[in-house]
């Protein structure tokens, strides 16, 4: 958590964790003797420093790169991530997953390790008066934030 919250201040993404839900969720789930199975956390470390983590989940043949994190200072040169995701990949491969899903998100390194990719869709279907009132507030508060010459004026 340490790790992952602070490359969410670093490049000012929302940090899910300042939520204690969310962590109690992580840890939970981490914690929980029927999820074993599923949850896979790993760590690289350089003696006693943690350089690197992971939380993930492996489900079905598939791996899932969810939560990846790396030490900051010196240790960034070595890039640590890189290395324990190299180990991932090689670890899902020998566990029986025929997937590695590194899931949402269009950060560059992925692209440097996949060889496809899938565009992620929604649909939305209204059954009642607040059901449309909802799309269509959601459509416009979208439509607004995308505006960003009509929010800075």
């Amino acid at each position: 958590l340490e790790q992952k919250q602070r490359k969410y201040r670093e490049t000012g993404a929302n940090n899910i964790f300042l939520n204690e839900a969310y962590r109690r969720f992580y840890k939970d789930l981490s914690a929980s003797p029927k999820e074993k199975r599923i949850v896979h956390i790993s760590a690289l470390y350089v003696g006693d420093v943690i350089a690197a983590t992971h939380w993930g989940m492996t489900w079905r043949g598939k791996y899932y790169y969810l939560l990846p994190g790396y030490a900051s200072g010196k240790w960034q040169q070595f890039s640590p991530g890189r290395i324990l995701l190299k180990y991932l990949v090689d670890w899902s491969e020998n566990n029986g997953d025929h997937i590695f899903d590194f899931t949402v998100g269009s950060e560059v390194y992925k692209s440097q390790w996949a060889n496809r990719k899938e565009h992620v869709y929604e649909y939305i279907k209204p059954f009642s008066w607040r059901g449309n009132l909802f799309v269509f507030l959601r459509q416009l508060f979208r439509t607004i934030s995308n505006r960003k010459d009509l929010v800075e004026s």
